[in-house]
């Protein structure tokens, strides 16, 4: 069971000192990501000492998608302990495929950045590192591999 008085606290805080930016650590598949998870990955989540951190993050995308704040829900795809640095991609879910991984250091550089920039305002970002991943090629190579062309070699026509 999610607990809000914690995060109705630090609201009422913000109000209360006026500030209006607050940029959250999310995760991937939490608030109305829910609809995008495999549902294998679902029931495993439901099953699991899981549900209770998707429990915290569904509760607290809700709170923050009704407060009067200027909010940005990070949604982190895996996290890992490799350095910064790495190609960072943010996109609003559903627009790419994710990648597999992010360092947790470069989760750090992009609040600091969102908050700093005013930037993802109402938005929750799906961000990873897209090392080795350049979306222009994926989509490409998904295109040509569902549209092969004919003059492909050992290909014949009839």
């Amino acid at each position: 069971m999610y607990d809000q008085r914690h995060p109705r606290r630090a609201l009422t805080v913000m109000r209360e000192q006026n500030i209006r930016r607050m940029v959250v650590t999310s995760t991937q598949g939490a608030g109305n990501g829910w609809l995008r998870i495999n549902p294998v990955f679902k029931a495993l989540i439901n099953v699991s000492t899981l549900k209770a951190a998707y429990d915290d993050h569904h509760g607290l995308d809700e709170l923050a998608r009704a407060s009067d704040t200027d909010w940005t829900l990070a949604r982190p795809v895996a996290p890992s302990n490799k350095p910064a640095g790495a190609p960072l991609r943010a996109v609003q879910a559903g627009s790419d495929k994710p990648g597999t991984r992010i360092s947790r250091a470069d989760v750090a550089v992009f609040l600091l950045d969102t908050a700093e920039q005013g930037i993802w305002i109402h938005k929750a970002p799906l961000i990873w590192n897209a090392r080795g991943h350049n979306p222009l090629v994926t989509r490409l190579l998904a295109t040509i591999s569902q549209n092969p062309p004919n003059n492909t070699p050992g290909h014949m026509s009839s």
